[in-house]
Order: C-alpha cells, then sequence, then structure tokens
C-alpha cells in the first residue's frame, strides 16, 4: 500500500482517525483555526498520527473559519506538498473548502479527504467522492445531556453528572451513509 501523506484542515476521535491511516509511514500537515476547541481536535489527531507510526507533520497554516479561506489554504498544501493523499478537515467550514480545492485539482481518486461535522454541501461531497468520510456529533446527545447536566448541577447533583465526554461520533463513509442511524446524524429529522 502506498504511503499516506496527511494534511489537516480544523474533530474526531483518536481511534477513528488511526483508522484512516492504514499504511506504515505518513505525512501530516495541518490548518488550524484560532478556536480552542479545534487546536485540541488537532492535537488529538496528531497524537493518534504520531501513535500509530503512520504519520509525521510536514507542515502547518492557519485558516479563519470559512470555506473560501480554508479551500485557498488547502489548495496551497496541495500545491506545496504534492504527495500529500490524505487531508482531514477538523470542522464544518474547512471541510466545505478542502472539499473544494480537492475537487478543483481533481484529487478526489488519489487523495483521502476526512472531514468533521457535515452540511448538505459535505454530504454531497461525501456522495460524489470528493470527501471520503464525515466524523459526525450527536448534536441531539450534546443538547440532552448537556441541559441534563447543568440541571442536576443547579439542583445540587453535582456527583450525579456524567463527566465523560457525552459528544458521541459517528464515522460515515459512502458506504454506511444511508444506513437509518447515520441518516438521523446527517440530516435533522423533525
Amino acid at each position: 500500500m502506498a504511503e499516506k501523506m496527511i494534511a489537516l484542515a480544523p474533530s474526531a476521535t483518536a481511534s477513528s482517525i488511526r483508522a484512516f491511516c492504514p499504511s506504515k509511514s505518513s505525512s501530516f500537515s495541518g490548518a488550524v483555526t484560532t478556536k480552542s476547541i479545534l487546536y485540541s481536535r488537532a492535537a488529538g489527531a496528531k497524537e493518534a498520527f504520531e501513535q500509530s507510526g503512520r504519520a509525521q507533520v510536514v507542515a502547518t497554516a492557519q485558516t479563519h473559519p470559512n470555506a473560501d479561506d480554508a479551500r485557498r489554504d488547502a489548495l496551497e498544501m496541495l500545491r506545496d506538498h504534492p504527495e500529500i493523499n490524505v487531508l482531514i478537515a477538523l470542522n464544518e467550514p474547512s471541510g466545505v473548502g478542502t472539499a473544494r480545492a480537492v475537487h478543483q485539482m481533481q484529487r478526489a481518486d488519489d487523495l483521502w479527504l476526512v472531514a468533521f461535522d457535515s452540511n448538505l454541501e459535505t454530504i454531497d461531497a461525501l456522495q460524489n467522492g470528493a470527501v471520503d468520510a464525515l466524523v459526525v456529533q450527536n448534536s441531539y446527545s450534546m443538547g440532552y445531556f448537556g441541559v441534563q447536566s447543568a440541571y442536576r448541577l443547579l439542583a445540587g447533583q453535582g456527583s450525579s453528572v456524567n463527566t465523560d465526554n457525552i459528544a458521541n461520533a459517528a464515522v460515515i463513509t459512502r458506504d454506511n451513509m444511508f444506513a437509518m442511524d447515520n441518516q438521523r446524524e446527517l440530516f435533522l429529522f423533525e
């Protein structure tokens, strides 16, 4: 299997990121926005790659949290490092912009793009091949358990608050995007 070159554009778990990099040796570069949660996502991704022994950082860049800047920065990374064959976009705007860059450079067939969060454009890009996987958080659970935890804290029931990560994530690919559970993650149903 060919080496994987990784570029990071702004969230998934370390274990789900490891699954995308099956080769022995890879490189990694990053575009990270200024939000601290994205720094954490990037740090987690970087740590997962380093622990796997399949990646090394070759470049980093900061981008503003909008699709146009993410597209520009992804294009620049791909031009500066044409050996990159895996991109990770750690938030919705960077996913949109990075997918646009992959499409613009006609790299969908030789490059893997994993994007975090979703909207109609990234879902369309998943179906059409510019995106290979979406890491999608369960927003319903985040809202439900967040309010439940806040209520318990305010009611003096702090010891009953779940302090573990309550934000579950699903890795959705073209192969499983039409499964009903994944449809619920991708589309808001009333």
